[in-house]
């Protein structure tokens, strides 16, 4: 049994046995994080669909995150992460083996992200059960809804069938979308796509003032952002002669970047937000303005973000968002595939190589629509499908 351990040198995943699971002895430490703080909720389990041998370690400290490595002599040794299991509120999330399936399969608490559960009656919730599966392409998780949710589908309330032009700017909605137990699945064309953002709005008025977009942005490495800074997920930050050429020292942030492996994302930080330093990123955080920013990438990257400006007067409103792990496909067409439960809105993008749980509480009650937009250019959806969701504690129809 792996259980979470506060260690003098750091915080700890531990392991203790039991020959007859009521009396458990210590056996020994598999994993630390030097820097310590709080580890709850570890699984550590055997990967299918790889020939090496790798296992996934999944704690949850601060977000949750997994690592992948080996497991051997009764310690784990990480070769990739710490990667994020979910960009949004999923935290504290446990994970068991369905043997007669052959898979790992994960749940998510999805916390209240305010002070105001009290107010409505409840305090958090689980996720929909996610399956958890090695894709060997990019070397990472894909945690992707599980299938037999599909029994949920109580009829498709409209399907797109032929590609559809989005225009800069459009928020469409889908004729006949609507409820408030609802899944969509679409697919973009982003090999053709001129837009910064697009994708998919839910819990829209008919009006369109109420609206809740889970939006994917495609980003170039050999384009660099001016004006823009990419705040958090700093690994390494060193300062820099304020006084030489603006483009050298851009320059050599980029090339720090890109020489260093850990290194998704870079900010050049100019001399009048001294002092003048270059952050290193360790993933890629979403762009915010700032005029004393220039932000890079260090490879091409597809950002899954939640916009709720405008998801009404209660509940956070700040947005989130991060890395969708590109495979060759994801690099011409894109699935967004997002399920809505009342308060509670799970996105999946590209077969769960992206995830993102969030809180929204809309007040006018026709915020219960469905659309697909654009921003900063066009894009087509090349098609897409609602179904209306039946409850889990009805008979279904």
């Amino acid at each position: 049994m792996a259980v979470a351990d506060a260690q003098p040198d750091g915080a700890a995943v531990v392991v203790y046995e039991s020959a007859d699971f009521q009396t458990w002895t210590y056996s020994n430490r598999l994993f630390t994080i030097p820097a310590g703080g709080v580890i709850e909720c570890p699984d550590l389990f055997p990967l299918r669909g790889n020939a090496s041998g790798l296992y996934a370690l999944k704690i949850s400290h601060g977000p949750d995150v997994y690592y992948l490595g080996t497991y051997a002599d009764r310690g784990f040794l990480p070769s990739v992460g710490p990667l994020r299991l979910d960009w949004g509120q999923g935290y504290a999330s446990k994970s068991f083996y369905d043997a007669p399936n052959d898979r790992q399969v994960l749940w998510t608490w999805v916390a209240e992200e305010d002070s105001n559960g009290p107010q409505r009656g409840w305090q958090g919730m689980q996720s929909l059960p996610r399956v958890m599966d090695f894709n060997a392409e990019t070397g990472t998780l894909a945690i992707y809804p599980l299938p037999e949710l599909q029994q949920l589908r109580s009829g498709a309330l409209t399907s797109v069938t032929s590609p559809q032009m989005i225009a800069d700017g459009a928020v469409t909605l889908l004729p006949g979308a609507s409820g408030l137990m609802l899944e969509v699945e679409a697919y973009f064309d982003v090999a053709n796509a001129t837009a910064v953002e697009f994708g998919v709005a839910v819990r829209v008025t008919s009006d369109l003032g109420l609206q809740t977009r889970l939006g994917l942005q495609w980003a170039t490495a050999e384009v660099q952002q001016d004006n823009t800074d990419r705040p958090g997920s700093d690994a390494l930050v060193f300062d820099m002669d304020p006084l030489a050429p603006e483009a050298d020292n851009i320059a050599a942030c980029a090339s720090a970047c890109s020489s260093n492996t850990s290194c998704a994302a870079f900010t050049y930080v100019r001399p009048t937000d001294a002092p003048c330093r270059c952050c290193l990123k360790s993933m890629v955080p979403l762009p915010n303005p700032d005029v004393c920013c220039v932000s890079g990438l260090s490879a091409d990257s597809l950002i899954l973000s939640l916009n709720r400006t405008h998801s009404g007067t209660d509940g956070a409103v700040d947005a989130r968002g991060g890395p969708v792990t590109l495979s060759s496909v994801g690099r011409h067409v894109a699935r967004l595939h997002v399920f809505v439960d009342h308060s509670i809105v799970e996105a999946f993008a590209n077969d769960g190589l992206g995830r993102l749980t969030a809180r929204v509480y809309p007040s006018d009650p026709d915020a219960e629509h469905v659309a697909v937009y654009a921003v900063g250019g066009s894009v087509t959806l090349i098609n897409a499908t609602v179904w209306r969701l039946a409850s889990i504690w009805s008979p279904l129809v």
